[in-house]
């Protein structure tokens, strides 16, 4: 499903409703909304059934959706911030990032295909600049053009790593993480991308990074992993930061 089309599935002359995450209905602008938009700490999110599982659409309408990243990222932006989101979701993070006043630029990479057009017109529907979305797999050591990746019924647990009630097999490009990271020069990276985070930043080049935002998946990667993962980063000077982190979402610093 292309761009054009998905945004055009939410427009009606009709006048229709937005719920917010407490389930009170409000009404907007027919101008500005679709019959299915749910409204998410003031993102307007459109529900194609096909892309959002029930069980996603449901943590949106209790206002439980991505909450602690979007805790921590309205206080953790700073003036001119070159923001790269690795796993885009379906845009909401790179919403509320791009609307921070402090924000310079923000680009994405999604690994799931079917989600591209759906984070544009997210993206579209609540008038965020223009934001690069890129369907693709950041990695080291690129030994094929492509790589299959395993779309789940959730979105949020596709991976690269098959597991049941896998959906479907796809097979992406592949995009080599520190050229991107050359290419962008962020200041803040947002990562959740299921476990894969694990072999995403052993090898990566972080000079001129001052701050990492990533979701770990214990439960996916085993607790050695995580030791590995925060050893990582002190490797590299970066301190876990306690006042900006909260549960699995964890904030790594630069060490001034």
């Amino acid at each position: 499903m292309n761009f054009k089309k998905l945004t055009n599935m939410f427009s009606s002359k009709i006048q229709p409703e937005i719920i917010s995450h407490r389930d009170i209905k409000i009404p907007i602008d027919e101008n500005l909304i679709s019959p299915n938009i749910i409204l998410h700490r003031g993102i307007k999110i459109p529900i194609d059934e096909n892309l959002i599982s029930p069980n996603i659409v449901e943590k949106l309408r209790r206002g439980r959706y991505e909450n602690n990243e979007a805790d921590q990222l309205k206080k953790i932006i700073i003036k001119d911030e070159v923001i790269l989101e690795i796993g885009g979701g379906i845009g909401f993070i790179s919403c509320l990032a791009a609307l921070n006043p402090n924000t310079r630029s923000v680009e994405v990479f999604e690994a799931n295909p079917n989600l591209k057009p759906l984070i544009e017109a997210v993206h579209a529907l609540n008038g965020v600049p223009d934001i690069s979305v890129t369907t693709g797999v950041l990695m080291h050591h690129i030994t094929s053009p492509t790589v299959p990746f395993y779309l789940h019924k959730d979105f949020w647990a596709s991976s690269l790593s098959p597991r049941g009630g896998d959906l479907q097999k796809v097979d992406v490009p592949t995009f080599c993480f520190n050229s991107t990271i050359e290419k962008i020069q962020p200041t803040l990276i947002i990562c959740d991308i299921e476990g894969g985070e694990m072999d995403l930043f052993e090898h990566a080049n972080l000079d001129g990074v001052g701050k990492v935002l990533i979701e770990i998946h214990q439960k996916v990667v085993g607790g050695a992993n995580i030791k590995r993962l925060f050893d990582m980063f002190s490797q590299r000077n970066f301190h876990y930061n306690q006042h900006h982190s909260c549960g699995s979402v964890i904030l790594f610093s630069r060490v001034a």
